[in-house]
């Protein structure tokens, strides 16, 4: 007998539909780069981007109905994490983070305050409309002030001998809204932004 499953609807249609969107922007981004297929790294930031958000989305759904077996986030992978984090500061390098409640997680850690960077939220103020869409748009100029100001914390940066790491949590709305930005960065600093993924804020406590 073979047995019916049910999707959810809140949750895995959406994952679904959201992937089905991203697929087809990759789509439309490989007909830009035809018949040549040369990424710049405006490109390649913007396609890393792509990838990044569709594995977020269909990697529960391979878990679930393909019995595809991805590692989770075990003890020894935070650990892991943890310590690359404190390399990140030991070795003078700067973090990007989207809010201030994770920078006391990292100030715990021991990481010197002033090599974090904190945006408050998407680099983008037109973007903060699809973290809250009943934001009113006298709002949006005090955000977009923000949004210049750490543009313009970053520019003033050597990054000579220097790296920026985006520290960002899976499946979170702003940091998801950072990294389809992240090339505005690349921009700045004229070179990749690294990025490390956490499954959840929580192992970092």
């Amino acid at each position: 007998m073979i047995r019916l499953v049910k999707l959810n609807l809140e949750e895995e249609v959406k994952r679904l539909l959201e992937a089905l969107d991203e697929l087809l922007e990759i789509k439309t981004f490989i007909r830009k780069i035809v018949p040549n297929y040369e990424l710049d790294r405006d490109s390649l930031e913007e396609f890393k981007s792509l990838l990044a958000r569709i594995h977020d989305n269909l990697k529960p759904l391979f878990v679930k109905y393909l019995d595809v077996s991805i590692e989770k986030s075990s003890e020894r992978n935070i650990d892991k994490i943890k310590t690359q984090i404190i390399d990140i500061g030991e070795n003078g390098d700067f973090i990007l983070l989207s809010a201030n409640s994770i920078k006391k997680k990292l100030k715990t850690m021991g990481v010197d305050p002033r090599l974090i960077l904190v945006s408050g939220g998407p680099l983008v103020a037109e973007d903060y409309k699809l973290v809250n869409p009943n934001l009113h748009d006298k709002a949006l100029k005090g955000i977009e002030k923000k949004c210049e100001r750490i543009f313009n914390e970053i520019r003033v940066l050597d990054w000579k001998d220097k790296e920026l790491y985006f520290l960002r949590e899976k499946n979170n709305v702003a940091e998801d809204l950072i990294m389809k930005r992240i090339s505005k960065l690349t921009q700045i600093i004229g070179k990749d932004v690294k990025i490390i993924t956490l499954e959840s804020w929580s192992d970092l406590d």
